[in-house]
């Protein structure tokens, strides 16, 4: 029985220690955060909704001093003494080497990937067509340029990783040609000079040396008349800067390492290599690694730069007036955010595109009505011939009357060769407002003779009265 007890009184002394340690007053926020989890309102906490306990308890325990002493000794003795730590955002590597287990969560399928990277080339078309030259750029993650680094004691984590890899690598080629994946050049010079320091040992990103190859590959993408082999390499100047390693932060154990100092004459006449287009209004929407860039960004663009996640309400007015438009993504994020967050048809920046393009498309002239028939699986889908023309880009208007709002979905051919079978993620959603309008789009030239699936959907009652095709200059 006193034993019993005992356990029970240990137990409530664990449990009260770090709410008693708030009395000795807050301590301030620490790790990778810059403020505290904020406490539930206090209508939540009186009826008890949700998780509002567990919020409470994360928000009280998150301002105990007994809280950071817990972290700071499971550090010393896990990654500073064992020399291995596995917590909820962070896994130990060989050798010291910290992976971020955020690189491993998302392995997509063969089938998620090519169908995210088709949505994203249609979206990179759709933009084109209205006069935005956009570009997509992949930041790999550490483990992708690293691998040999990853432990085996937490292939648990990390096991579906390469074969992910390996996906993306080939479906790129296929579906999204035009994206710029940074892994390229960084794999290559990790083969060439594979002492070369790339990424931090105890950070999720980049070092100087590696944003600057990232760089030249992005300018050469930007300007194709300056292929990346004929750009000045980075040349370090033989000094050394420091950096305080985010993980290691995280992890209350701050640790220092070096880079490579580079030489700043040289990164100016890779930034010059684009003076020639600084007329150009370039929206740059970046992830924490594009950070890295911004000093050569300021010299190489007249540029306004958002942040892809957190600024959403503010970059699709730039959109609207922008001549070029850079979006960077670390690869962790990548294939999600076009399929659901940032990159997805229901985000700010599709919708942005997509307002642009639908504008756009009302200068369209030379229209000429065509037929639809009724495609094999569903009543309410039509299916429309293209006739051949040397467009580069081909109008689409739709008349039509509608009982409510909803969308058309417009679904585009295969890109590749000549048939006009239709792949998941070559589609359009246009959103068309209730009663008698008509809606235009751009959609790009490689279209002309093949065919378009119309849907009208389900939603809303559609009549759809007449389809034509026109261009921008020039007769049919």
């Amino acid at each position: 029985m006193r034993i019993g007890l005992l356990k029970i009184a240990l137990f409530a002394l664990v449990i009260a220690a770090p709410v008693a340690a708030l009395s000795f007053g807050v301590v301030k926020p620490y790790g990778q955060t810059s403020e505290h989890p904020k406490f539930p309102a206090l209508k939540k906490l009186a009826t008890g909704q949700g998780k509002v306990f567990d919020s409470l308890g994360e928000a009280i325990l998150h301002r105990s001093a007994v809280t950071v002493e817990v972290i700071r000794l499971r550090s010393a003795i896990g990654y500073q003494r064992t020399h291995f730590v596995d917590i909820a955002s962070i896994v130990s590597g060989r050798d010291d080497w910290l992976f971020y287990k955020g690189d491993f969560r998302a392995c997509y399928d063969e089938a998620d990937t090519s169908a995210a990277l088709a949505q994203l080339d249609v979206l990179t078309d759709l933009a084109k067509s209205s006069g935005l030259d956009m570009t997509v750029s992949i930041s790999p993650d550490k483990s992708v340029i690293y691998p040999e680094y990853l432990h085996p004691l937490a292939k648990y984590y990390w096991a579906c990783k390469a074969v992910a890899r390996r996906t993306l690598d080939d479906r790129i080629k296929i579906d999204a040609p035009r994206v710029v994946d940074h892994a390229q050049v960084l794999l290559a010079e990790r083969a060439q000079h594979p002492d070369r320091k790339l990424y931090y040992e105890t950070d999720t990103h980049w070092t100087p040396y590696g944003a600057a190859l990232a760089f030249r590959q992005l300018m050469a993408a930007l300007n194709p008349s300056k292929p990346y082999a004929a750009l000045p390499p980075p040349h370090p100047t033989g000094g050394l800067l420091k950096h305080v390693t985010d993980m290691t932060v995280t992890l209350m154990v701050p640790r220092e390492e070096t880079a490579d100092e580079l030489d700043r004459e040289t990164e100016a006449r890779v930034a010059a290599i684009d003076a020639g287009s600084s007329h150009l209004k370039t929206v740059v929407l970046r992830d924490s690694f594009y950070e890295y860039l911004l000093g050569e960004l300021e010299g190489a663009l007249h540029y306004k730069v958002f942040h892809l996640e957190l600024d959403q309400d503010k970059y699709p007015a730039e959109i609207a007036t922008a001549d070029r438009l850079i979006v960077n993504s670390i690869e962790r994020f990548f294939i999600r955010r076009i399929l659901k967050d940032e990159l997805s048809w229901d985000a700010l920046l599709a919708k942005a595109i997509l307002t642009r393009n639908m504008s756009a498309a009302e200068k369209c002239t030379d229209y000429a009505a065509v037929t639809a028939t009724p495609a094999k699986n569903g009543p309410l889908q039509l299916t429309v011939g293209l006739r051949r023309n040397d467009a580069s880009e081909i109008c689409l208007r739709l008349t039509l009357d509608s009982d409510a709002a909803g969308q058309v979905l417009v679904s585009l051919p295969m890109k590749q060769g000549e048939g006009s079978a239709f792949e998941p993620g070559r589609l359009v959603p246009m959103p068309i407002a209730g009663g008698q309008q008509t809606i235009g789009l751009i959609l790009p030239g490689y279209l002309c003779g093949k065919d378009l699936r119309i849907d009208l959907g389900a939603k809303a009652k559609i009549k759809l009265q007449e389809i034509e095709i026109g261009q921008i200059g020039g007769a049919l």
